[in-house]
């Protein structure tokens, strides 16, 4: 018998949740609409005489990633205010989580920690919109698997 995903087994986008932990305050962030923390891996271009192909070396990774979310919260810019005033970026965690009841793959939570937030609006009007969002990108030092998935197939 062929093995395949079921349909009822991949993960909802609507089901999960974000907690941030900011100088030493957990904040639930209920105004997101997306989340995405990335792991790029640098890497060089390596082109040895003698053959035809190129070869890849790892030399390090860079994590960054994006808030979106609707426009409701000073939380961001307090975090760059207080940079600004201060000279030291203050840095967070936060834990992603994903569970999906329906999935039989269970939860999945993934923690990203040294969050730099690199942008944040400071003022915004869009009257072709009925409600306000915006994206802040981040950077992020680590990332760690607090909670795997359960296998489905």
């Amino acid at each position: 018998m062929e093995k395949y995903i079921l349909g009822e087994d991949t993960i909802s986008g609507r089901e999960g949740k974000v907690m941030a932990t900011i100088d030493g305050k957990v904040y639930e962030l209920f105004d997101l609409t997306k989340f995405t923390a990335d792991i790029e891996l640098d890497t060089t271009e390596i082109k040895p005489i003698g053959v035809r192909h190129t070869e890849t070396k790892v030399h390090g990774i860079k994590g960054t990633g994006t808030f979106s979310g609707y426009y409701v919260s000073s939380k961001y810019r307090d975090i760059i205010l207080d940079y600004y005033k201060t000279g030291k970026m203050p840095q967070f965690k936060a834990v992603v989580v994903n569970e999906d009841p329906a999935s039989k793959a269970g939860r999945q939570e993934i923690m990203i920690e040294g969050i730099t937030i690199t942008k944040s609006s400071f003022g915004m009007l869009d009257n072709s919109v009925g409600a306000l969002t915006e994206d802040i990108p981040f950077n992020f030092r680590y990332a760690k698997i607090l909670k795997k998935f359960d296998e489905v197939i």
